[in-house]
């Protein structure tokens, strides 16, 4: 749920003060559009909390997306997609409903083709985020996409993020959109009561690779979770060499390929998300004499030491920092776009008469950093979850 996130809540509180009021609406835009368009939402600063009636709290519900009529980019400040981009027509002619079927009937409202519901424009309207004050963009999903080959083969964030992730991940291999896949059975009837087949029916959980919020959110249903681990454990392929050096040390070298997100790997607040390497290096006898990449007991990397793939973000005063709001500027992005690639090497010397030598190799992704959600939730509130995305081992014989 956008609007329920605790995490989102917390910054978003945290916001609003630092900001004196500013950004009520900004974030809103896109976490409750209900509670923006009906002025229904109020911050609780003594709770750190924001409500807006029981319609407003489903963030993003069914009426909101099939209610948006057109994007309205062209009139905003950047003339770029984001930034709540939509433009609502909550009533319309007797509640009308858009979609993306050109004939769809339903017996309780009137139903209205939309083309923008077929594109990535529309999911654009609120995946690319611009700071309000300087124009920093400081989330570009859209636009890794948009740039990307995924758009330039007709593929949309639709064909990934509606269907099972066993079909995104076809589309990504073969570089399809889903109805143009061999054997694939996506077809259906759209809904209850409905009289028409449909050549493909979409799923409507939007799974990205949050395993966070199911959580945080108390519920006892952890099949989202689940379905977003299994995204991210597609996502990205690793591969190996271990190679001998004339001065009696060794290389190791890890290329990290980013195979099937149709973004960035990560996406989204790259500034909060982590994506790293994780090193293990052990003798014959399994003993690990060296390692990169490990969480200290405290759950934190040494960023200074670990390979990582991220942005870090910095305020006005050139000091890094996690909250959007004082974001100026990123003095560093190595996130991963689309069928992109990324290398590390590691040098390191095998103890005095080792046999063989072997690596193993994880590529790890949370969320958000252990620290951040200390600081944002208050500390053992929850213990961010590491998804191993990838797992690789190779062996060099000395």
């Amino acid at each position: 749920n956008s609007f329920k996130d605790p995490i989102f809540q917390k910054l978003w509180s945290m916001a609003e003060k630092a900001t004196d009021g500013a950004l009520m609406n900004h974030c809103g835009g896109c976490h409750t559009p209900i509670g923006v368009l009906t002025g229904s939402i109020k911050h609780d600063a003594e709770n750190d909390s924001f409500s807006a009636g029981p319609l407003a709290e489903q963030g993003v519900s069914c009426d909101v997306c099939h209610t948006i009529r057109k994007t309205n980019y062209l009139e905003t400040a950047t003339q770029e997609h984001g930034n709540a981009s939509w433009e609502i027509d909550p009533q319309g002619p007797a509640g009308t409903k858009r979609g993306p079927l050109k004939d769809a009937v339903s017996p309780y409202h009137k139903t209205e083709y939309s083309e923008l519901h077929t594109k990535a424009d529309f999911c654009g309207n609120c995946h690319n985020i611009f700071h309000p004050g300087n124009g920093f963009p400081i989330e570009r999903t859209y636009d890794e996409w948009k740039y990307s080959p995924y758009a330039r083969a007709g593929i949309v964030c639709q064909d990934c993020h509606m269907n099972p992730v066993e079909v995104a991940v076809r589309v990504a291999r073969e570089m399809k959109p889903p109805k143009d896949l061999e054997g694939l059975e996506l077809g259906g009837f759209a809904g209850m009561g409905a009289s028409k087949q449909r050549e493909v029916v979409h799923s409507h959980q939007f799974v990205g690779g949050n395993t966070v919020v199911t959580a945080l959110l108390g519920g006892s249903d952890d099949a989202h979770a689940a379905a977003a681990k299994e995204r991210l454990q597609n996502a990205a392929r690793v591969d190996l060499q271990l190679l001998p050096r004339a001065d009696g040390l060794i290389d190791l070298r890890v290329k990290v390929t980013n195979t099937s997100a149709g973004h960035n790997l990560p996406t989204s607040l790259t500034d909060v998300r982590q994506i790293w390497i994780e090193v293990q290096v052990k003798d014959e006898a399994g003993k690990v004499f060296y390692a990169n990449g490990l969480l200290d007991d405290h759950g934190e990397l040494d960023e200074a030491d670990t390979t990582l793939f991220n942005a870090v973000a910095r305020n006005e005063a050139g000091e890094v920092t996690h909250f959007p709001w004082e974001v100026t500027r990123f003095s560093r992005d190595t996130s991963i776009p689309p069928k992109g690639d990324a290398s590390a090497r590691y040098t390191f010397k095998a103890p005095d008469g080792s046999k063989a030598i072997t690596a193993e190799v994880r590529l790890n992704y949370r969320s958000y950093s252990q620290h951040l959600a200390d600081v944002v939730l208050g500390a053992g509130t929850i213990k961010i979850p590491v998804i191993e995305m990838e797992h690789e081992t190779a062996t060099l014989t000395m």
